[in-house]
This record gives structure tokens, C-alpha cells and sequence, in this order.
């Protein structure tokens, strides 16, 4: 393996909290970008990679063999916080039982990242449905009381609503 393999690996891996090393025509990895777009992750927070078009590919899979402590070469490989994570099965086990929520939470920003743009933010306020749509983003995390994050939603929302006056 080339050092310039594992210095792009690594590079990569530092550079952003949550990072996939995947193949494109992977249904493997589709699965795993489908997964990860239900939770509107900032998209400054994770990079998706396609390794299968670089010239080092075999030496990028075998990096990931010392590094993940593992035999498989199928991809995805995902780091969260520099640390594997795994790949769709420990995705999917996360996801189904819900822990994934818990795992992804520091990286969903709370305002701006989840609508996207400003603007799709002003609109939820215009329509009325801001209030509903954050206590929905919240309300499922177990670790905080409902009718505090309502009360404070609302201090938010209001505090929005002046700076839009």
C-alpha cells in the first residue's frame, strides 16, 4: 500500500465528522445514502467518497482491512467522529431500533441546518408550522422533557419572529 493512499484515507477521515467510503453502483451504499438523507444532516458534516474510480481502490480496501479490523472488502465504510462506525448492517441495526437518532443528534444543527436555507425556515414560520415541525426534530429524544423544549421552542420562535420585524 502506497503512503499516499493512507494519507488521502486519513485526510479524509479527519477533515469531517461523519465520512462514508463507498462505490457508487453499490446497492450497498445507495442503502446507506438513503438511510442518512432521512435525518437532513448539515452538509457540511459528512462527505461521501466514491472509491471506485480511483486508481488505488484495491490499496484503499486493503488500508480499510488494518484500519477497520476487518476481513470484508464490500463497502460502505462509515467514520463518525474519525472512529468506524461499520457499514449497512450496523447502519440498519442503528437505524431500525432508533439509536441512530441519538448517535446523529450533535450533527443536526438545529435552525438552519435542518431546513436547508433560510429561506425554507421563514416559509415553515410563515405557514404557521414552525413550532410543530421543531418539537417534531426533538420531542424523540428521551434524554429531554417534552414541555421544556415547547416552552423553549416557543421562546425561540418568538425571538425569530422579532428579528423578522
Amino acid at each position: 500500500m502506497s503512503g499516499s493512499t493512507k494519507r488521502f484515507v486519513d485526510m479524509k477521515i479527519n477533515s469531517r465528522r461523519i465520512i462514508i467510503f463507498g462505490k457508487l453502483n453499490d446497492p450497498d451504499s445507495k442503502q446507506v445514502k438513503q438511510i442518512l438523507d432521512q435525518y437532513f444532516l448539515p452538509k457540511d458534516s459528512y462527505e461521501w467518497i466514491n472509491i471506485e474510480k480511483r486508481q488505488d481502490c484495491k490499496q484503499i480496501e486493503n488500508y480499510f482491512r488494518i484500519l477497520c479490523f476487518t476481513d470484508r472488502r464490500q463497502t460502505p465504510y462509515i467514520f463518525i467522529d474519525q472512529l468506524y462506525f461499520g457499514s449497512l448492517f450496523e447502519l440498519n441495526i442503528c437505524h431500525k431500533n432508533d439509536s441512530l437518532k441519538q448517535i446523529l443528534t450533535p450533527y443536526i444543527f438545529f435552525l438552519g441546518h435542518y431546513f436547508g436555507s433560510w429561506n425554507e425556515l421563514y416559509h415553515a414560520h410563515i405557514q404557521g408550522n414552525l413550532n410543530e415541525i421543531l418539537i417534531s426534530i426533538i420531542r424523540p429524544i428521551p434524554s429531554r422533557e417534552p414541555v421544556v423544549l415547547e416552552k423553549s421552542i416557543s421562546n425561540q420562535s418568538d425571538s425569530f419572529n422579532k428579528l423578522l420585524k
